[in-house]
């Protein structure tokens, strides 16, 4: 478990968990799950998630970070799971 005492590596980790959350979104979606599935599946594990991160940790935020977050949401977008970023 992350040390709460030190944002830039718990926001490290939660970039990390959101990608293997991605990961299993396109395991499904190449399943054959629905796009709106995927949509709320996405809001529930993933946005939840950064979210949380962004408004308990976003006073802390490098701009290095910054720009991993905007990638990963970019990805997200890219690969139909959020209709906007």
């Amino acid at each position: 478990m992350v040390d709460g005492r030190h944002p830039e590596l718990t926001n490290c980790y939660m970039l990390k968990i959101c990608s293997q959350r991605v990961y299993l979104l396109k395991l499904r979606r190449d399943q054959g799950l629905t796009h709106h599935y995927l949509h709320v599946i996405f809001d529930a594990l993933v946005l939840s998630k950064l979210r949380y991160a962004i408004c308990a940790w976003g006073g802390f935020l490098s701009a290095e970070l910054e720009g991993q977050i905007n990638a990963f949401l970019k990805r997200a977008f890219k690969y139909g799971f959020c209709t906007k970023i």
